[in-house]
């Protein structure tokens, strides 16, 4: 695990680099304990696309953690998780806010969601 560093009034913290495993359990346990909220972006393409919450927690238990970052502004590891639902290749954007217990209460934001794949059409014979 790596270190990352950020300042936070004027105070020198180390945020430490989650594992792929451990944040994906992290992720999930907030969906468990019910402490995520939504950007509206994911709501759009909820109506859109028909993609839910529940899509959503199942990209992140099944999906694959494709990068990790720290947002400095806002004090939170952003992740980037791809994978398929129904068919379809979603990639969503998920940020876990440094400030609360990573396990007792871990709070989640789903910042964004994109259909990367369209869904294949069968052929008719």
């Amino acid at each position: 695990m790596g270190q990352i560093t950020s300042k936070i009034a004027g105070v020198e913290n180390q945020r430490i680099a989650l594992g792929p495993a451990t944040a994906r359990r992290i992720l999930i346990r907030a969906f468990e304990i019910g402490r995520f909220s939504t950007n509206p972006q994911i709501h759009r393409y909820s109506l859109d696309s028909a993609l839910t919450t529940v899509d959503t927690e199942m990209l992140i238990r099944h999906g694959k953690i494709a990068e990790e970052s720290y947002d400095r502004d806002f004090d939170c590891l952003v992740y980037r998780v791809t994978g398929k639902v129904d068919g379809r290749t979603w990639e969503i954007t998920v940020a876990l806010e440094c400030e609360e217990d990573y396990w007792e209460s871990p709070w989640i934001t789903l910042m964004s969601a994109q259909q990367t794949a369209r869904f294949k059409k069968e052929k008719l014979a």
